[in-house]
């Protein structure tokens, strides 16, 4: 009977890491038309496209401390899944209780950089845009920091273990996804904007 419950346990993993794998699809595709607007849009704009303040160096130095920040946050994650899968639940408290500060660290940087740009969505076309992405971005953000809390408190009760974790990997890979879409959004909002 114990044997039956592990196989039905794991099959029940896998379909859950499907399902978050999914679900990330579906998030990738919703960037991938954000990002495609904003590309289209750009190149029907014509002439200047950012306002001053975007794509000059000295705007640069927050969203390249906040990129290091949310790439920091991934780090911290892995060291949580990687605890996790070797018995280390204080490996895995420390790891998710520093993804979620650094996460919470990433949104008010955010909000200072909001606070500071000089421009606004009702500034043009660009900070229309700008607000878009980066906002849309940040609620993602958001909503993991909240996950990685809720994981956080589990773990604090003791529900994971080596061969019962599931929700981390699945936290950790949607947290990797965010990552990976924000390096996108620093590139062509901060990188390469004009």
């Amino acid at each position: 009977m114990a044997a039956e419950s592990r196989v039905h346990q794991e099959a029940g993993g896998r379909y859950a890491l499907l399902g978050v794998g999914l679900f990330i699809l579906t998030e990738a595709v919703l960037f991938g038309a954000l990002f495609a607007a904003y590309f289209t849009i750009r190149h029907h704009h014509g002439g200047h496209w950012a306002p001053p303040t975007g794509g000059q160096l000295e705007a640069i130095p927050l969203p390249l401390a906040l990129t290091v920040i949310l790439l920091t946050s991934s780090a911290t994650l892995q060291w949580a899944v990687a605890s996790i899968r070797g018995g280390d639940s204080r490996g895995l408290v420390a790891g998710l209780a520093l993804t979620a500060l650094l996460g919470g660290l990433f949104l008010l940087g955010q909000g200072r950089e909001f606070a500071t740009l000089g421009f606004t969505p009702q500034s043009g076309v660009y900070g229309a845009t700008f607000f878009v992405l980066v906002g849309f971005h940040g609620a993602h953000v958001l909503g993991g920091v909240v996950f990685l809390l809720v994981l956080l408190a589990r773990s604090l009760l003791g529900q994971f273990s080596p061969s019962h974790h599931t929700a981390v990997e699945a936290g950790s890979l949607y947290w990797h996804f965010v990552d990976a879409v924000w390096l996108g959004l620093f590139t062509i909002l901060y990188l390469l904007p004009g």
